[in-house]
C-alpha cells in the first residue's frame, strides 16, 4: 500500500508531467473502479485538462480545467504511471516490471494531446477514480476532517 510520503511524491512527479495537457482519449477496462457512471466519467474527462494536483491524506485530487475534480485513491496495490516515449514516472505499489504498458493491470488509460499516457494500474482492484464537482469536493474535505476529529476523541 502506498504510504503518505509516496502519495506526495506521486503528486509532485505528476505535477511536473501532466498539468495543462488536454485529455484526448480515456480507455476504461474496468468500469467498476469508477465511482461514477462510465458515460459521465468519460464526458467530463475527455477534452479536459488537469490544472493542479492536490492531496488530502492518501487521496489525490486532480483539479480539472472545467472546475470539476478527479479523485484518485490507490488503496492497496494501485499505481499511477506516466509514460511518454522513454520517460516513465511511476508511483504506487511495486509489482510487475513496467517494460510493457499497457499491461493486464492497466485498467484506466488517459491519453494526452502530446501522445503521453497516464495509466491507472491496480493488481487487486481496490483503488478508485471519481469525478466530483466543487460542492462534492468541499463535502469530501469536511468529511475527512470530521473523521480525523472522531479518531482523536476518546
Amino acid at each position: 500500500m502506498p504510504e503518505l510520503p509516496e502519495v506526495e511524491t506521486i503528486r509532485r512527479g505528476l505535477s511536473n508531467k501532466i498539468l495543462n495537457k488536454k485529455i484526448v482519449k480515456v480507455e476504461v477496462q474496468k468500469p467498476r473502479l469508477l465511482r461514477n457512471k462510465l458515460s459521465y466519467f468519460k464526458s467530463i474527462t475527455h477534452g479536459n485538462s488537469v490544472v493542479s494536483i492536490a492531496r488530502i491524506g492518501k487521496l489525490l485530487i486532480f483539479n480539472l480545467a472545467d472546475n470539476n475534480f478527479l479523485l484518485i485513491h490507490l488503496k492497496m496495490t494501485g499505481q499511477l504511471i506516466y509514460s511518454f516515449n522513454d520517460d516513465i514516472v511511476a508511483g504506487g505499489h511495486n509489482f510487475p516490471p513496467l517494460e510493457k504498458l499497457p499491461n493486464k493491470y492497466s485498467h484506466i488509460i488517459f491519453t494526452f494531446s502530446d501522445g503521453s499516457f497516464l495509466f491507472f494500474n491496480d493488481m487487486r482492484q481496490f483503488g478508485y477514480l471519481q469525478i466530483v464537482d466543487d460542492i462534492g469536493q468541499k463535502k469530501l474535505e469536511i468529511d475527512l476532517v470530521l473523521n480525523q476529529v472522531v479518531m482523536i476523541l476518546p
